[in-house]
Order: structure tokens, then sequence, then C-alpha cells
């Protein structure tokens, strides 16, 4: 298929169960409402994207099955845990479909934006083989993956992922780019990185609703921090 989109692979733990390093501050109906929120930012940066589609979600939780119906997006069931199981049927699913390249994007990034991704995905354009990384801020995580063509490497989200993609990246012989792009090096997993989310909130100035959203909630939290 010859395109100029690429496909976005979102994947995403049973939700109830999500952010449990959090589970000090935020009990689980706060966690889930964070947890939601992220989503739903993610969502909405990837829909206005000019080169992403489709968006993938893929999960075991059928609480996502219903954002992905009510988002018209693809969901995938996957019962084996963890991320790498996931990323697997997905890259399935888009190698079923045609599409050569995808690119992994969690949904706890709360500065994504569609310019950064679309960004990302016309430097893929100008290869026939590539692999774009960004790591996440603490430079042990992947924030960001795109992979052309899609099974160049197998995936390694586990600990120190960013190190073990890199590796893989350069490994296979194709371009292979680390990016440093900082709003999408900034994750929500712990605690820190809630104060961090609201005292760097000004200095991003196109945010959307869901993103303000998510600060009017956080700042509600705040006693907590």
């Amino acid at each position: 298929m010859l395109t100029k989109k690429i496909p976005a692979i979102v994947p995403i733990k049973t939700l109830r169960f999500g952010k449990s390093r959090l589970s000090s501050i935020l009990d689980d109906t706060e966690r889930l409402h964070l947890i939601k929120l992220l989503i739903s930012t993610t969502i909405f940066e990837l829909k206005k994207s000019s080169f992403i589609h489709p968006i993938i979600l893929v999960s075991n939780d059928n609480e996502v099955r219903e954002i992905a119906k009510n988002e018209d997006l693809i969901f995938l069931y996957e019962n084996n845990p963890g991320v790498n199981n996931a990323i697997k049927m997905a890259d399935s699913y888009c190698v079923n479909e045609g599409y050569n390249s995808n690119i992994i994007i969690p949904h706890d990034i709360p500065f994504l934006t569609s310019e950064s991704i679309d960004e990302i995905c016309k430097k893929s354009f100008s290869y026939k083989k590539c692999i774009f990384i960004c790591p996440s801020l603490r430079m042990d995580g992947t924030n960001i993956l795109l992979r052309k063509p899609l099974n160049l490497i197998q995936t390694s989200y586990d600990n120190n992922s960013y190190y073990t993609h890199l590796a893989l990246g350069k490994q296979s012989g194709v371009f292979c780019e680390s990016l440093t792009l900082k709003n999408l090096m900034f994750d929500i997993d712990e605690m820190s990185d809630l104060s961090y989310f609201l005292e760097n909130m000004i200095y991003y100035k196109k945010t959307n609703n869901e993103v303000k959203s998510l600060f009017n909630f956080l700042k509600t939290c705040k006693k907590k921090l």
C-alpha cells in the first residue's frame, strides 16, 4: 500500500489497575479519571494529525473497547499480558491491512501534539527504511517508536527499553535517529510527574481542552502532592 498514512498503536493496560505507582496519593477513582483524561488527550491530538490513520487501541479492557467504539477507532483485544504482546497483535493487523510502518505512542504523554507527531512522520517519508525513537525524560522508557518497515525490530518494552530499542535500531543497519522532543519525552507515571506537569503547564501554550481538564483535575488533587 503506497500511502502517506501511518497507523498509530496505543497500548492500554486494564484501566482500573493502571498508574499503580500513584496509588499512595490518588485513590482508585481518581486514578481512573486521570487515565481517561490522558487517553482523551492522546486521541484528540492523534485525530488532528495529517498523517496518522488508523488509530489502534490495544487492550484487554472492555472499557477501552467502548472508548474505541465511541471515537470510531480500531480496537484489538489482546488477552496476553504485556505491551510487547499488544504490539505484536497490532503489527499483524497492520501487515494484513497493507501498511509497512507504524508508530507506537503511549497514552500518558499529556503534552503530545499532532504537530510533533507529524514532524516524525514526515521525517520517515524521506527513507525507505528507518527507525525513529523518542525516549522518556528519565531516558529509560521509549515514548515514541516509529519503525519502517514495522518488522525491522521486535519491541522490548521492559526495563531501559529506550537503550534496548536504540541498540536494536543501530544493529538493524538502517537509518536510526533518537529524537529529543521535550513535549513527547514527558509522561505521567510517578508522583513527581504530577508536580512537574502542574509547574510546567504554563510553558506549553498550545494546549487543548483535554489537557486543560487534566490540569484542573490535578489542581484539585494538589493538596495530596
